[in-house]
Protein backbone atom coordinates (compact mmCIF):
# COMPACT_ATOMS: atom_id res chain seq x y z
CA UNK A 1 0.00 0.00 0.00
CA UNK A 2 1.70 3.59 -1.09
CA UNK A 3 2.48 5.82 1.72
CA UNK A 4 -0.25 9.02 1.01
CA UNK A 5 2.01 10.92 2.95
CA UNK A 6 5.05 10.24 0.68
CA UNK A 7 2.77 10.80 -2.53
CA UNK A 8 1.89 14.05 -0.83
CA UNK A 9 5.35 14.55 -0.59
CA UNK A 10 6.17 14.15 -3.96
CA UNK A 11 3.78 16.18 -5.43
CA UNK A 12 4.56 18.98 -3.64
CA UNK A 13 7.96 18.54 -4.88
CA UNK A 14 6.61 18.38 -8.31
CA UNK A 15 5.15 21.95 -8.08
CA UNK A 16 7.96 23.75 -6.18
CA UNK A 17 9.24 26.55 -7.81
CA UNK A 18 11.86 27.38 -6.24
CA UNK A 19 14.97 25.89 -5.69
CA UNK A 20 15.39 25.76 -1.99
CA UNK A 21 11.34 24.85 -1.48
CA UNK A 22 12.16 21.26 -3.62
CA UNK A 23 15.31 20.87 -1.23
CA UNK A 24 13.66 21.00 2.09
CA UNK A 25 10.81 18.51 0.40
CA UNK A 26 13.18 15.93 -1.12
CA UNK A 27 14.85 16.36 2.82
CA UNK A 28 11.75 16.05 4.27
CA UNK A 29 10.55 12.97 1.62
CA UNK A 30 14.44 11.22 2.88
CA UNK A 31 13.34 11.22 6.22
CA UNK A 32 9.92 9.69 5.84
CA UNK A 33 12.19 6.90 3.73
CA UNK A 34 13.83 6.20 6.52
CA UNK A 35 11.09 6.18 8.89
CA UNK A 36 9.69 3.56 6.27
CA UNK A 37 12.99 1.53 6.43
CA UNK A 38 14.14 2.76 3.15
CA UNK A 39 17.16 3.51 4.30
CA UNK A 40 19.73 2.89 1.27
CA UNK A 41 16.83 5.31 -0.73
CA UNK A 42 17.21 7.90 2.18
CA UNK A 43 20.88 8.02 2.01
CA UNK A 44 21.12 8.47 -1.99
CA UNK A 45 18.92 11.06 -1.67
CA UNK A 46 20.93 13.07 1.34
CA UNK A 47 23.77 12.50 -0.56
CA UNK A 48 22.33 14.09 -3.35
CA UNK A 49 21.05 17.38 -1.18
CA UNK A 50 24.60 17.46 0.71
CA UNK A 51 26.49 17.68 -2.33
CA UNK A 52 24.24 20.55 -4.11
CA UNK A 53 24.06 22.54 -0.59
CA UNK A 54 26.68 21.94 1.58
CA UNK A 55 29.41 24.60 -0.66
CA UNK A 56 26.56 27.40 -0.24
CA UNK A 57 24.08 26.41 2.91
CA UNK A 58 20.85 27.84 3.07
CA UNK A 59 19.85 27.61 7.03
CA UNK A 60 16.87 26.01 6.12
CA UNK A 61 17.41 23.95 4.12
CA UNK A 62 20.34 23.08 6.54
CA UNK A 63 18.16 22.09 9.35
CA UNK A 64 15.70 19.74 7.30
CA UNK A 65 18.69 17.69 6.57
CA UNK A 66 20.36 17.89 9.92
CA UNK A 67 16.63 16.10 10.83
CA UNK A 68 16.65 13.70 7.80
CA UNK A 69 20.20 12.43 8.61
CA UNK A 70 19.15 12.45 12.43
CA UNK A 71 16.51 9.91 11.49
CA UNK A 72 18.35 7.65 8.87
CA UNK A 73 20.64 7.59 12.12
CA UNK A 74 18.05 6.54 14.27
CA UNK A 75 16.74 4.45 12.40
CA UNK A 76 20.38 2.54 12.27
CA UNK A 77 20.25 2.50 15.94
CA UNK A 78 23.29 4.84 16.02
CA UNK A 79 21.31 7.08 19.00
CA UNK A 80 24.40 9.33 19.40
CA UNK A 81 25.03 10.49 15.82
CA UNK A 82 21.40 10.84 15.48
CA UNK A 83 20.93 13.12 18.74
CA UNK A 84 23.51 15.21 17.32
CA UNK A 85 21.74 15.56 13.86
CA UNK A 86 18.74 16.68 15.41
CA UNK A 87 20.36 18.97 18.01
CA UNK A 88 21.69 21.05 15.21
CA UNK A 89 18.35 21.30 13.39
CA UNK A 90 16.74 22.22 16.37
CA UNK A 91 19.16 25.01 17.10
CA UNK A 92 19.20 26.00 13.24
CA UNK A 93 15.28 26.09 12.88
CA UNK A 94 15.05 27.65 16.53
CA UNK A 95 17.81 30.94 15.27
CA UNK A 96 15.38 31.16 12.20
CA UNK A 97 12.09 30.79 13.93
CA UNK A 98 11.42 27.87 11.07
CA UNK A 99 8.44 26.45 13.45
CA UNK A 100 7.37 23.14 11.50
CA UNK A 101 11.10 22.14 11.65
CA UNK A 102 11.76 23.46 14.92
CA UNK A 103 8.51 21.47 16.56
CA UNK A 104 9.66 18.29 14.54
CA UNK A 105 13.36 18.13 15.75
CA UNK A 106 12.34 18.97 18.94
CA UNK A 107 9.54 16.08 18.95
CA UNK A 108 12.18 13.74 17.50
CA UNK A 109 14.92 14.98 20.18
CA UNK A 110 12.36 13.91 23.04
CA UNK A 111 11.71 10.46 21.38
CA UNK A 112 15.27 10.29 21.58
CA UNK A 113 15.94 11.09 25.16
CA UNK A 114 12.96 9.26 26.36
CA UNK A 115 14.93 5.85 24.97
CA UNK A 116 18.23 7.16 26.51
CA UNK A 117 15.72 7.30 29.86
CA UNK A 118 17.35 10.84 30.11
CA UNK A 119 13.65 11.83 31.31
CA UNK A 120 14.51 15.91 32.23
CA UNK A 121 15.81 16.34 28.54
CA UNK A 122 12.58 14.06 27.12
CA UNK A 123 10.33 16.94 29.15
CA UNK A 124 12.46 19.56 27.66
CA UNK A 125 12.30 18.71 24.65
CA UNK A 126 8.56 17.76 24.27
CA UNK A 127 7.75 21.05 25.87
CA UNK A 128 9.08 22.90 23.06
CA UNK A 129 7.58 20.81 20.50
CA UNK A 130 3.85 21.58 21.99
CA UNK A 131 4.68 25.39 22.11
CA UNK A 132 6.38 25.36 19.01
CA UNK A 133 4.05 22.95 16.22
CA UNK A 134 0.27 24.62 15.75
CA UNK A 135 -2.82 22.45 15.56
CA UNK A 136 -2.89 21.77 12.33
CA UNK A 137 1.31 20.77 12.19
CA UNK A 138 0.44 17.01 12.26
CA UNK A 139 4.07 15.71 11.89
CA UNK A 140 5.30 17.27 15.01
CA UNK A 141 2.02 16.90 16.86
CA UNK A 142 1.79 13.21 16.00
CA UNK A 143 5.22 12.53 17.40
CA UNK A 144 5.03 14.60 20.11
CA UNK A 145 2.09 13.01 21.39
CA UNK A 146 3.24 9.62 20.58
CA UNK A 147 6.32 10.23 23.34
CA UNK A 148 3.62 12.00 25.93
CA UNK A 149 1.69 8.59 25.09
CA UNK A 150 4.89 6.22 25.60
CA UNK A 151 5.93 8.17 29.01
CA UNK A 152 2.70 7.64 30.18
CA UNK A 153 2.72 4.41 29.30
CA UNK A 154 5.86 3.42 30.50
CA UNK A 155 5.17 5.26 33.89
CA UNK A 156 2.45 2.79 34.72
CA UNK A 157 -0.58 5.35 33.41
CA UNK A 158 -2.10 3.61 30.75
CA UNK A 159 -5.38 5.17 31.60
CA UNK A 160 -3.42 8.86 30.40
CA UNK A 161 -1.80 7.21 28.04
CA UNK A 162 -4.40 6.35 26.28
CA UNK A 163 -6.05 10.02 25.20
CA UNK A 164 -2.43 10.71 24.13
CA UNK A 165 -2.39 7.11 21.85
CA UNK A 166 -5.90 8.40 20.12
CA UNK A 167 -4.15 12.08 19.28
CA UNK A 168 -1.40 10.70 17.91
CA UNK A 169 -3.64 8.28 15.22
CA UNK A 170 -5.72 11.42 15.02
CA UNK A 171 -2.78 13.24 13.60
CA UNK A 172 -1.36 10.54 12.01
CA UNK A 173 -4.05 9.96 9.90
CA UNK A 174 -4.97 13.41 8.99
CA UNK A 175 -1.67 13.80 7.75
CA UNK A 176 -1.32 10.30 5.75
CA UNK A 177 1.66 9.07 7.67
CA UNK A 178 1.50 5.06 7.81
CA UNK A 179 5.02 5.43 9.10
CA UNK A 180 3.57 7.00 12.73
CA UNK A 181 0.26 5.11 12.98
CA UNK A 182 3.02 2.06 12.64
CA UNK A 183 5.35 3.11 15.40
CA UNK A 184 2.21 3.89 17.29
CA UNK A 185 1.19 0.11 17.70
CA UNK A 186 4.74 -1.09 18.13
CA UNK A 187 5.72 0.74 20.75
CA UNK A 188 2.04 0.55 22.23
CA UNK A 189 2.70 -3.33 22.14
CA UNK A 190 6.02 -3.54 23.65
CA UNK A 191 4.99 -1.20 26.80
CA UNK A 192 2.19 -3.52 27.13
CA UNK A 193 5.08 -6.90 26.91
CA UNK A 194 7.01 -4.84 29.57
CA UNK A 195 4.62 -4.28 32.01
CA UNK A 196 2.99 -8.13 31.49
CA UNK A 197 6.57 -9.19 31.53
CA UNK A 198 6.73 -7.33 35.25
CA UNK A 199 3.43 -9.04 36.36
CA UNK A 200 4.48 -12.36 35.51
CA UNK A 201 7.59 -12.17 37.84
CA UNK A 202 5.79 -10.58 40.35
CA UNK A 203 3.19 -13.67 40.28
CA UNK A 204 0.21 -11.21 39.09
CA UNK A 205 -0.06 -11.93 35.11
CA UNK A 206 -3.35 -12.00 33.74
CA UNK A 207 -4.27 -14.54 30.82
CA UNK A 208 -6.40 -12.59 28.92
CA UNK A 209 -4.75 -9.55 29.05
CA UNK A 210 -1.62 -11.28 27.88
CA UNK A 211 -4.06 -12.89 25.01
CA UNK A 212 -5.34 -9.69 23.60
CA UNK A 213 -1.37 -8.74 23.71
CA UNK A 214 -0.68 -11.85 21.47
CA UNK A 215 -3.42 -10.85 19.35
CA UNK A 216 -2.20 -7.24 18.78
CA UNK A 217 1.37 -8.78 17.92
CA UNK A 218 -0.13 -11.09 15.09
CA UNK A 219 -1.91 -7.67 14.02
CA UNK A 220 1.84 -5.81 13.84
CA UNK A 221 2.81 -8.31 10.68
CA UNK A 222 -0.52 -7.92 9.37
CA UNK A 223 0.26 -4.24 9.24
CA UNK A 224 3.86 -4.40 8.44
CA UNK A 225 3.00 -6.82 5.75
CA UNK A 226 0.41 -4.56 4.07
CA UNK A 227 1.66 -1.31 4.75
CA UNK A 228 5.64 -2.29 3.75
CA UNK A 229 6.96 -0.78 7.04
CA UNK A 230 10.74 -2.64 7.49
CA UNK A 231 12.02 -0.81 10.38
CA UNK A 232 10.37 -2.54 13.51
CA UNK A 233 9.23 -5.46 11.91
CA UNK A 234 12.16 -8.05 12.47
CA UNK A 235 10.79 -7.44 16.36
CA UNK A 236 7.88 -8.85 15.72
CA UNK A 237 8.48 -12.76 16.15
CA UNK A 238 11.10 -11.75 19.52
CA UNK A 239 7.32 -9.69 20.40
CA UNK A 240 5.20 -12.50 20.07
CA UNK A 241 7.92 -15.02 21.54
CA UNK A 242 7.66 -13.27 24.49
CA UNK A 243 4.14 -13.07 24.98
CA UNK A 244 4.16 -17.06 24.08
CA UNK A 245 6.37 -17.41 27.26
CA UNK A 246 4.14 -15.33 29.50
CA UNK A 247 1.27 -17.86 28.66
CA UNK A 248 3.58 -20.72 29.09
CA UNK A 249 3.65 -21.69 25.77
CA UNK A 250 7.34 -22.91 26.13
CA UNK A 251 8.00 -24.56 23.03
CA UNK A 252 6.85 -22.44 20.42
CA UNK A 253 8.37 -19.19 22.03
CA UNK A 254 12.02 -21.07 22.71
CA UNK A 255 11.78 -21.91 18.36
CA UNK A 256 10.95 -18.16 17.92
CA UNK A 257 13.57 -16.57 19.97
CA UNK A 258 16.62 -18.92 18.95
CA UNK A 259 15.04 -18.17 15.15
CA UNK A 260 14.98 -14.49 15.39
CA UNK A 261 16.57 -13.41 18.26
CA UNK A 262 19.83 -12.77 17.11
CA UNK A 263 18.79 -10.55 14.02
CA UNK A 264 16.29 -9.16 16.11
CA UNK A 265 18.94 -7.82 18.22
CA UNK A 266 21.38 -6.56 15.79
CA UNK A 267 22.93 -3.36 14.98
CA UNK A 268 22.37 -1.31 18.20
CA UNK A 269 19.60 -2.87 19.51
CA UNK A 270 21.89 -5.42 22.10
CA UNK A 271 19.44 -4.01 24.78
CA UNK A 272 16.87 -6.21 24.01
CA UNK A 273 19.22 -9.32 24.21
CA UNK A 274 19.10 -9.58 27.50
CA UNK A 275 15.27 -10.13 28.20
CA UNK A 276 15.28 -12.33 25.07
CA UNK A 277 17.90 -14.24 26.78
CA UNK A 278 16.86 -15.00 29.68
CA UNK A 279 13.37 -15.53 29.12
CA UNK A 280 14.81 -18.32 26.58
CA UNK A 281 16.20 -19.68 29.23
CA UNK A 282 12.87 -19.62 30.86
CA UNK A 283 11.78 -21.72 28.11
CA UNK A 284 14.43 -23.82 27.97
CA UNK A 285 13.90 -24.75 31.36
CA UNK A 286 10.17 -25.35 31.54
CA UNK A 287 10.69 -28.20 28.50
CA UNK A 288 13.84 -30.13 30.57
CA UNK A 289 16.95 -28.09 28.84
CA UNK A 290 18.75 -27.73 31.66
CA UNK A 291 22.25 -27.40 30.69
CA UNK A 292 20.52 -24.85 27.92
CA UNK A 293 18.80 -23.19 30.78
CA UNK A 294 21.92 -22.85 32.52
CA UNK A 295 24.24 -21.51 29.79
CA UNK A 296 21.60 -18.93 28.56
CA UNK A 297 21.12 -17.48 32.40
CA UNK A 298 24.49 -17.11 33.16
CA UNK A 299 24.89 -15.12 29.78
CA UNK A 300 22.08 -13.05 30.55
CA UNK A 301 23.37 -12.59 34.10
CA UNK A 302 26.74 -11.64 32.48
CA UNK A 303 25.18 -8.99 30.12
CA UNK A 304 23.99 -6.87 33.13
CA UNK A 305 25.64 -3.94 33.12
CA UNK A 306 25.50 0.29 34.10
CA UNK A 307 23.65 0.34 30.57
CA UNK A 308 21.30 -1.73 31.23
CA UNK A 309 17.56 -0.32 31.55
CA UNK A 310 16.31 -0.28 34.86
CA UNK A 311 12.76 -1.70 34.05
CA UNK A 312 14.80 -4.85 31.48
CA UNK A 313 17.53 -4.88 34.69
CA UNK A 314 14.77 -5.33 37.34
CA UNK A 315 13.02 -8.05 35.03
CA UNK A 316 16.20 -9.98 34.23
CA UNK A 317 16.55 -10.47 38.03
CA UNK A 318 13.53 -11.38 38.39
CA UNK A 319 12.80 -14.02 35.73
CA UNK A 320 16.79 -15.12 37.10
CA UNK A 321 15.33 -15.83 40.59
CA UNK A 322 12.59 -18.36 38.82
CA UNK A 323 15.24 -19.72 36.66
CA UNK A 324 17.80 -20.69 39.21
CA UNK A 325 15.52 -21.65 41.54
CA UNK A 326 13.98 -24.01 39.26
CA UNK A 327 17.43 -25.62 38.32
CA UNK A 328 18.37 -25.81 41.89
CA UNK A 329 20.94 -23.32 41.79
CA UNK A 330 19.78 -21.55 45.35
CA UNK A 331 22.77 -19.29 46.15
CA UNK A 332 22.45 -17.40 42.49
CA UNK A 333 18.64 -17.21 42.67
CA UNK A 334 18.99 -15.50 46.95
CA UNK A 335 21.13 -13.41 45.28
CA UNK A 336 18.97 -12.10 42.40
CA UNK A 337 16.45 -11.55 44.45
CA UNK A 338 17.50 -8.96 46.35
CA UNK A 339 18.50 -7.42 43.70
CA UNK A 340 15.47 -7.32 42.36
CA UNK A 341 14.32 -5.78 45.40
CA UNK A 342 16.55 -2.90 44.64
CA UNK A 343 15.49 -2.86 40.92
CA UNK A 344 11.68 -2.81 40.89
CA UNK A 345 12.12 0.09 43.83
CA UNK A 346 14.55 2.76 41.78
CA UNK A 347 12.26 1.56 38.60
CA UNK A 348 9.17 2.87 40.66
CA UNK A 349 10.63 6.29 41.39
CA UNK A 350 11.90 6.68 38.06
CA UNK A 351 8.47 5.99 36.30
CA UNK A 352 7.20 8.56 39.73
CA UNK A 353 9.66 10.92 38.30
CA UNK A 354 8.94 10.89 34.46
CA UNK A 355 5.28 10.72 35.19
CA UNK A 356 5.63 14.18 37.21
CA UNK A 357 7.74 15.60 34.31
CA UNK A 358 5.63 14.49 31.33
CA UNK A 359 2.26 15.36 33.26
CA UNK A 360 3.25 18.99 33.85
CA UNK A 361 4.51 19.33 30.19
CA UNK A 362 0.94 18.03 29.09
CA UNK A 363 -0.68 19.99 31.63
CA UNK A 364 0.64 23.15 29.34
CA UNK A 365 -2.78 24.76 27.22
CA UNK A 366 -0.10 24.04 24.57
CA UNK A 367 -0.21 20.63 24.38
CA UNK A 368 -4.16 19.82 24.55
Amino acid sequence: MASPLLASIDARIAAARNPLDSACLRAERAGLLARQGDLDEARAELAQLHALHDRAPDALVSAWLHLADGLVLHFTNESTAARDRMLRSLALSTAIQAREVQGLSAAWLAQIEFLREDFFSCAKYLRISFQVAGDEDHAARSRACLVAAQCFHWANRFDLALPWYRNTRNHSISGGDQATVGALMHNMAWLRVIQARHASVSGSSHREEVCQILSGAESLGHFDALTGMAPLASLVPVLRAHVLTLLERYAEARDLFIAHMESATAGGLQRLMGPALVDLAWCRVNVGDSAGARCDADDAQAGLSDSTHGDERAFIHGRLVQVYETLGILERAHHHEQMAIISWKAHAERQQRLFELVADVCSDKNAR
